[in-house]
């Protein structure tokens, strides 16, 4: 008789995706976007108050950016800095705070 192993729903409907926050085994968070045309993009951490931080993010390929936080976690709220102008939420991301022009959300 074949033993079954116990899968969570969550393992069970799981898909690593190339962009956008993922969770890190070890902790943090490793945040990724693809934005062809960008020269420099920076990831905006916030908090609910409205206070913001701003951390370069490294571009491994030509277009895609990222960066590891490893004090980020789930329900961090973030955004991305577009050349040093334009504040966009992620469009990979799986949660929004407020409505959709709010600040994505790490789940």
């Amino acid at each position: 008789m074949s033993k079954k192993t116990a899968v969570s729903r969550s393992e069970r409907y799981s898909h690593a995706m190339p962009f956008g926050a993922a969770i890190m085994p070890q902790g943090g968070v490793l945040f990724r976007l693809w934005a062809p045309l960008a020269q420099a993009v920076e990831l905006c951490l916030e908090e609910e108050t409205g206070q913001q931080e701003f951390y370069p993010m490294d571009s491994p390929a030509a277009g895609w950016f990222q960066l590891e936080v490893p004090a980020a976690a789930p329900g961090a709220l973030y955004r991305f800095r577009i050349d040093s102008g334009l504040l966009v939420p992620d469009p990979a991301s799986r949660r929004q705070f407020g409505d959709v022009h709010g600040p994505s959300v790490v789940v």
